[in-house]
This record gives C-alpha cells, sequence and structure tokens, in this order.
C-alpha cells in the first residue's frame, strides 16, 4: 500500500494502476494524470484533484467527501457506491460516465458536464447545480431536494420521472 502522494503518482508513473485502500485525507493531487486506474475503497477526504484527469478510471467503494475536483476530467469513468457530497466539481467533465447511485448532496456542479452520463438513483439534494449540462444524460430516480438550479441544459435528458425532456433549459 501507498502511504503517500509522492508513491502513488511514481508507482502510476511505472505502470501499476490498481490503487486499493489509499488513506491520503487532504492530499495535494492537483493535475494528477491517473486516467485507466482502479481505484477502491480509498480514502480522499478533502483533498485537492482539481484539474486531474481521471478519464477511463473505475471508483468503487471511494471517499471524495469535499474534495476538490474542479476542472478535473472523468470521461467514461465508472463511480460506484462513492460519495462526492459536498465536493467541488465545479467544471469537471463527466461526459459519458457512470455515476449511478453515488452521493452528489451539497456539491458544486457549477458548469460541470454530464452529457451522456448515467445519474440513475443519484443523490443531488442541496447540490448548486447552474450552467450545468446534463444533455443526453439518465436521471431517472435522481434525488433533486433543495437544489440551487438555473441555467441548465436538459436537452433529450431522461428526467427523474422518468419522462424524457427533450428541450433546453
Amino acid at each position: 500500500m501507498f502511504v503517500n502522494v509522492e508513491e502513488l503518482l511514481a508507482a502510476y508513473a511505472t505502470g501499476h494502476r490498481e490503487f486499493h485502500q489509499l488513506k491520503l485525507p487532504q492530499a495535494s493531487l492537483n493535475c494528477a494524470e491517473l486516467q485507466e486506474a482502479s481505484i477502491v475503497e480509498c480514502d480522499f477526504y478533502k483533498s485537492n484533484l482539481s484539474d486531474a484527469n481521471l478519464s477511463n478510471t473505475i471508483i468503487n467503494r471511494t471517499n471524495f467527501r469535499r474534495v476538490n475536483l474542479s476542472g478535473a476530467v472523468a470521461t467514461h469513468s465508472i463511480l460506484q457506491d462513492t460519495t462526492l457530497n459536498e465536493a467541488d466539481l465545479s467544471g469537471t467533465d463527466f461526459r459519458n460516465a457512470n455515476l449511478t447511485d453515488v452521493d452528489l448532496s451539497g456539491a458544486d456542479l457549477i458548469n460541470a458536464d454530464f452529457s451522456g452520463a448515467d445519474l440513475r438513483g443519484a443523490d443531488l439534494s442541496g447540490a448548486v447545480i447552474i450552467g450545468t449540462n446534463f444533455s443526453q444524460a439518465n436521471l431517472c430516480n435522481v434525488k433533486m431536494d433543495d437544489v440551487d438550479m438555473e441555467d441548465v441544459t436538459f436537452a433529450d435528458t431522461i428526467m427523474p420521472d422518468g419522462q424524457l425532456r427533450s428541450s433546453e433549459g
């Protein structure tokens, strides 16, 4: 197991892609290249992963509570049983990602891109959803209680009630 950020990044640079049970709360991983990795049962509480590349990554049973992922790229990633509540996800690119049943409650989703993403059963309660793109996303059974929402794109989106919304706005 890796005990610090330097060991994690060095292992990734030498081809290691499976990271399990890491405990790196408040770690500084901004601009980290972690694409095509498997991140399982890890703790990144309050870490900085702004502008990180997590595309095509599998993230399972991981704590990203209060993490900074602003400007990160997580396209085509799979996030399962993962906590992202109260996270800064502003400007994050989740295009075509699978975020089913993910906890995004209280998260900052300003200008995030979820186009083509699967968010079935996710919890967005209390999230700030301004300028967010949900084009062609699946929001079936998503919890959206007490959200701060404006200028959101819902083009060809499956809404929480299962209905298709084909117009923007």
